[in-house]
């Protein structure tokens, strides 16, 4: 089942969910960005002046056959990670990436953040596939103080973000409560 069937089989009661946890999420995944946790507050107040602010990116990666619950979860997942935009507090790769790619877009990642953390202690083999390498990045960054956490999607793409250790089970509570999936695991 691909990206939009994981949307599609999710029910919820949309005037029941509090779409306000988005920001705290902004908060934590962008180490307290002002520019994300803007966005996310609008993006949690005001949607569809989310989308009209920004037409031309919304428009690109709308999904008409998506509920309105999930078009918004669907759209801050990649609003988040920065897809095609000017910030970037995630990672966006292809289950099959690159370890140098993976590394490349991490490092970027990490200068957003701020965080001190060098990439080039981890040591690769070259050949590890994409789980393998994503694990090896998690063990480092878990002795540093940090997690490499996916926003799961059910697609064939991560959404992977650097998060303090000692803010993770927030992260995954808020995103439970709005209908996110966050996983750290990477050897399944």
């Amino acid at each position: 089942m691909g990206m939009l069937g994981f949307f599609k089989k999710k029910k919820f009661d949309m005037d029941a969910v509090d779409y306000s946890k988005l920001i705290e999420i902004a908060r934590i995944l962008s180490n307290d960005n002002k520019g994300l946790v803007d966005d996310a507050t609008l993006m949690a107040n005001d949607y569809e002046k989310f989308r009209q602010t920004n037409d031309k990116w919304c428009s690109e990666m709308w999904e008409d056959s998506l509920d309105s619950h999930s078009a918004r979860l669907l759209i801050a997942a990649y609003w988040f990670v920065g897809y095609e935009t000017a910030h970037q507090f995630g990672a966006y790769i292809d289950w099959k990436e690159e370890t140098e790619d993976i590394l490349w877009q991490l490092k970027s990642t990490i200068d957003s953040l701020g965080y001190s953390l060098n990439l080039n202690k981890i040591i690769f083999t070259g050949e590890e596939p994409t789980d393998e390498a994503l694990d090896k990045i998690n063990e480092y960054f878990l002795a540093e103080g940090y997690t490499l956490v996916t926003l799961d999607t059910d697609s064939d793409c991560y959404h992977l973000f650097i998060v303090p250790n000692e803010k993770m089970d927030r992260l995954i509570y808020l995103g439970q409560s709005i209908g996110y999936r966050f996983f750290y695991d990477y050897k399944d």
